[in-house]
């Protein structure tokens, strides 16, 4: 099968906060849920912020909560996924200032793990593959970044796959219509089984010699080009006539033949 497909659309890809909350209600605050849609995702989606955390007002000593926080993805074909991370917020009212540590965070330094960067991936079921890293921040009203990164694309069926699905099929990653073309074969004539004699070695009942390969024209692809025309190799006996094969067989003088083959049925490969 020869799969004609138009060009694929561009996928895209959207993203947003699916749900945020805090082990302690209102410690921190969230606002400012940052998202995006229809994204190619040709270069990483900055969100600088991706949310704003603000510590209750009043409070004593250091506070701690568990932040957890919700991605949703999709895509323009039928992609869907989603992750989850979850960090641990610090609320010291002593010097004013609050910070959250993802969790799985790499790079951070010091009590506060500044600079710290969490990673994670997520396949869409698509087979699509988003990656999301999540940054450690400090500040009174902490305001963490997020990136997302397109590792791979949706994938799209093998030839040899999409030869089950018919002569049509949507849904491979881009929008449009495949179309199936049939390709045909002339397979080779099967030779049948028996003796096959040499040319100028056969006989009439009359004496009539039969030979000369040099009065047929030349062979075509897939057939045997002998004394008698483009027939297999037969099994026939010296001085026979009737039936062969369960032919019926007519033994003729030399002469000019024309060479005669029907095309197989479709194959599709």
């Amino acid at each position: 099968m020869v799969l004609a497909q138009p060009a694929c659309a561009t996928i895209t890809y959207s993203e947003s906060v699916s749900s945020i909350t805090s082990s302690i209600l209102n410690q921190p605050k969230f606002t400012g849920l940052a998202s995006f849609s229809n994204n190619s995702l040709n270069s990483p989606v900055i969100e600088n912020p991706f949310f704003t955390g603000t510590p209750k007002a009043s409070g004593s000593g250091t506070v701690n909560s568990t932040v957890t926080v919700k991605f949703s993805f999709s895509d323009s074909g039928t992609g869907t996924g989603s992750l989850a991370e979850t960090g641990t917020f610090f609320a010291n009212y002593t010097n004013q200032t609050d910070w959250i540590i993802w969790a799985g965070e790499i790079g951070g330094t010091g009590t506060e793990q500044t600079g710290g960067i969490a990673t994670l991936d997520v396949t869409l079921s698509d087979k699509a593959m988003i990656r999301a890293q999540v940054y450690d921040a400090q500040d009174w009203n902490i305001t963490p970044k997020a990136v997302f990164t397109l590792i791979d694309t949706p994938a799209v069926p093998e030839p040899t796959s999409l030869a089950v699905l018919g002569t049509a099929s949507r849904g491979w990653g881009c929008s449009g219509r495949a179309v199936a073309v049939a390709v045909t074969r002339e397979p080779p004539c099967e030779k049948p089984r028996g003796r096959s004699l040499p040319v100028g070695s056969l006989r009439t009942k009359r004496g009539a010699a039969i030979s000369g390969t040099d009065l047929l024209p030349p062979g075509r692809p897939g057939f045997t080009r002998h004394a008698f025309g483009n027939l297999p190799q037969a099994s026939l006996e010296p001085g026979s006539e009737g039936v062969e094969l369960g032919i019926p067989v007519e033994i003729v003088a030399p002469a000019l033949v024309q060479i005669v083959g029907g095309k197989g049925a479709a194959v599709f490969l």
